[in-house]
């Protein structure tokens, strides 16, 4: 019917591209094309969701050219071969596999002077969580501003000052994790990257023993954002406040709380276990 968005079938692509890449094909693909042709296959297994043999598909691809690569040293990296690293490294991360996503997104970042423009913040801020998953946060923080540092006006820019904020955070530099969170808070954009800044702007206050000003900030998640997922911790977190300061009946009413309004949720776990 006219106006009907026709979605990309990847399931026939890649059975079309497959022959191309078979060891016994009578035709093989060779040369650039069989790195296109191998590259198409990998992206479409990721659109399908098939993380595992998406990866191995990406791989092929990099263990290829690395191949061409140390043959002939004067060889310039294929175009492919930094978002090869960047789709393996993602359909790592989304099987868990943080160890060797780490690494593939380690790779991308060195050569996404090579990728598109629009891939090379995301390469970076990939890069800069993989290595705060595996509490490597200088490392984290060192991607994060390099993201800030070359591309001051990216898309990702508050991801970025966020993921400064939460590598200072986790080095008890609270100072200056704070002064990230409050950039992203400033920019008045009510969304999840948001919420979570003003979420850790409240742990940062108790990590410090400030729990009145933690008071004032978890409340500010509830009623600025309204968020369930961040609702819940910091109604948590107001009675941890409570708690901390001696006040038992008021703890225990926010306790209370986030068992009644978020049951069966981390947070009211939690909260049945500090009761």
């Amino acid at each position: 019917p006219r106006g009907k968005v026709e979605k990309t079938d990847y399931a026939a692509i890649a059975d079309s591209l497959r022959p191309l890449l078979a060891k016994d094909s009578k035709a093989p693909a060779k040369g650039e094309l069989r790195d296109r042709a191998t590259y198409l296959l990998g992206w479409c297994l990721f659109k399908q969701e098939q993380w595992g043999p998406a990866a191995q598909t990406f791989e092929s691809l990099i263990a290829a050219e690395e191949a061409a690569i140390r043959v002939d040293k004067k060889r310039p990296p294929s175009k492919l071969l930094a978002s090869a690293y960047f789709q393996a490294a993602e359909s790592r991360r989304r099987m868990k596999e943080f160890g060797p996503a780490n690494e593939l997104f380690a790779k991308a970042a060195k050569l996404r002077g090579t990728a598109s423009k629009e891939d090379q913040d995301d390469m970076l801020l990939r890069l800069a969580q993989l290595q705060a998953i595996n509490n490597q946060w200088k490392q984290s923080l060192q991607s994060a501003e390099s993201l800030l540092r070359s591309f001051p006006d990216s898309k990702l820019k508050y991801e970025a000052l966020f993921a400064v904020g939460w590598a200072y955070e986790n080095q008890k530099k609270y100072r200056d994790a704070m002064s990230r969170y409050r950039q992203v808070v400033a920019a008045n954009v009510r969304n999840e990257v948001s919420a979570r800044s003003q979420f850790q702007l409240a742990e940062c206050h108790f990590a410090q023993g400030q729990h009145d000003d933690a008071i004032v900030a978890f409340n500010l998640v509830i009623t600025k954002y309204g968020l369930d997922r961040w609702n819940s911790v910091a109604l948590l977190g107001m009675g941890r406040c409570f708690q901390a300061q001696g006040k038992a009946v008021q703890a225990r009413a926010y306790f209370d709380d986030v068992i009644l309004k978020h049951p069966n949720t981390a947070a009211a776990e939690v909260a049945a276990d500090l009761l």
